[in-house]
Formats: C-alpha cells, structure tokens, sequence
C-alpha cells in the first residue's frame, strides 16, 4: 500500500498519509479546482434500530440499489483516482448484502482490504453485533445514540478491541441531557477509548420533529470547554471553539467531500436531499454528478475555519 496520497486543491498541495492518519497542507502548491477526496457511501437504507431520529430516514424496511460487482469496481475506480478515504455507513452497513451473487458486507470489506491503498473505514451500532472473525483489521466507528446506550457500547467496543486495532465512537449530544452525554465521554476515556467523535442532532430526515435537541454553536463551545479535556472531536457541522480542540477545515461540502445515498444519489452532504443521480459506478460519473451541488449554509471555507486563518496568518506574515 502506499504510504502517502496527494492532491493539488485551491488550498494547496494536499498530502495525507494514510498509516498515520495525517493531513498536511502546502500551501505553496495549489491546483485550479476542488475534486473529491473523502467519499461517503450508504449501503443501505435497512437498520434494525430503526431510530426516531434518524437523519437517514432508515428502517427495517430499507433498501439498497447497490450490487456487490459495482461497489467493488467503483471503490477500486476511486482509488485509482487519488480519493483519500471512503467510509460505509447506512442504515446499518453490516446488513447490506447483494442477493444476486450473494456477497454481503464482509465479502466486500474482504474483497477491497489490502487491494486499495485509500482508507477503507464504517460506521455501525453494533446491532447485530460484528462477525469480527470475518472482519480484515480495518477502523470502524461505533454510534452511541443516546447516552443510555454507554455501557453497551463499551462492552461491544471493548470485544471488538480483541481483534481490531482501530475503534472509535460517535457520540450523538442531546440538548436535554448534555449531563448525561458528559458522563458518557467520562466513562468511554476510562475505559481507554480516546477517539470519540461528537455529534449534533441535525433537522434532516426523521430528526425534523428532534430540532429541540439541536445544539447551537456557543452551547457546542461551553460543553466541549466544560470536559477539561482535549481527547475528543467535533463534527465537522459546528464550528470547533479553539484550534486545541479541533483542526477542523470545515465539512468541505461538494470541495473535498461528497455523499452517496443507498439509491446512488450524490450529494454534497448527507444532510440535505438534494442530489444527483450516479449514472454508473466510475469515478468520472461521480465528478459529472458533483456538478452544481449546493452547500449547506453552516459550510465554512478554508479562510474562515480556524486551521485556516492560522495557515494564512503564517503565510502573510
């Protein structure tokens, strides 16, 4: 595998290096246009969970469009074409399964681990619980929902820790029970996980009718100062309070990141309906549907997230 992937972007010359999951930026060597980098892709729309909030709109009744052969293809198209990372997500991605050839996730994560040199990672709740066995060592994100789910999600985190090197968490905030959330990261970093990724509820699909649960951005700022730690992340849709506590560039909305719906809709974010069709599984086809995809109104450019005021400061002085 190689041990660094590069991209000439407005910003400038983009290296990431996989094995160490690190990002550095020359500013000196920039490129004329903006061409996607992180791919996220749903599976499927099923999740057992079913969850009322879900900005999915998944169910135990979801589907999937997306065939094993063509997955493969696409992805290994991707990475011939320099994308950083793809990320398999859903509804619950460890439920997509091709009845026509009968593959299912761990045949394509099998199938792709080792044969591509971007990073191959997925979300899950765990529910049904992970065949590990069958797993290559490759990162996953664990989704803790609701605070009420901490132990759970610890005890799965810590069976799939025996076998994989690489477990983070998501942890969703909620307005009414920030104490609790609070609690949670508490007993996640003692139970050894630091990689905790926070997340906000956000108005798309069922989580229209969860708006109250939503954090604004000084609320976000006064949680993440009120942990007195410096060991988790902040979802790329809220603005970080310090450079100490996030690097973030912003979600780089239809820049550096697009989304794939389990109907093969390209979006610029998974939050927004909005989108285009992908006519087939090729790199080229997902460059022609990116075109005119909007942004979300939260989108921060490069100059006015923090990792880039302090890039231009440097540069300008």
């Amino acid at each position: 595998m190689t041990s660094v992937k590069s991209a000439h972007t407005p910003l400038g010359r983009w290296q990431y290096f996989p094995a160490l999951g690190l990002n550095v930026l020359d500013t000196d060597g920039k490129g004329d246009h903006w061409r996607p980098l992180i791919v996220s892709i749903a599976l499927t729309g099923l999740c057992y969970k079913s969850c009322s909030f879900c900005y999915a709109s998944s169910t135990k009744a979801g589907t999937s469009a997306w065939g094993y052969a063509e997955l493969v293809d696409f992805i290994m198209d991707l990475d011939r074409n320099g994308v950083f990372s793809v990320t398999l997500g859903g509804g619950e991605p460890t439920l997509w399964e091709d009845p026509h050839t009968g593959k299912n996730f761990y045949d394509l994560v099998s199938t792709l681990f080792g044969r591509v040199s971007l990073t191959l990672t997925f979300t899950t709740s765990g529910i049904p619980r992970l065949r590990v066995e069958q797993l290559p060592d490759m990162p996953l994100r664990l989704s803790c929902h609701h605070p009420a789910e901490t132990l759970p999600i610890i005890e799965r985190a810590e069976t799939y820790r025996k076998t994989l090197s690489q477990v983070g968490i998501n942890l969703l905030l909620w307005r009414s029970r920030l104490d609790e959330c609070r609690q949670a990261i508490t007993q996640f970093l003692a139970a050894g996980f630091n990689d905790i990724l926070l997340l906000t509820m956000l108005p798309a699909g069922f989580g229209v009718d969860f708006a109250v649960e939503a954090l604004h951005e000084q609320e976000v700022a006064a949680f993440i100062q009120s942990l007195g730690v410096n060991s988790v992340r902040l979802t790329g849709c809220q603005k970080p309070p310090s450079i100490s506590v996030s690097a973030d560039m912003g979600c780089g909305a239809n820049d550096w990141f697009v989304a794939i719906t389990e109907a093969k809709k390209v979006k610029s974010c998974s939050f927004v309906d909005q989108g285009h069709p992908l006519t087939e599984p090729t790199y080229q086809a997902l460059l022609a549907a990116t075109a005119n995809l909007p942004r979300l109104p939260c989108y921060r450019s490069y100059r006015t997230a923090p990792v880039g005021q302090l890039a231009y400061a440097t540069r300008t002085t």
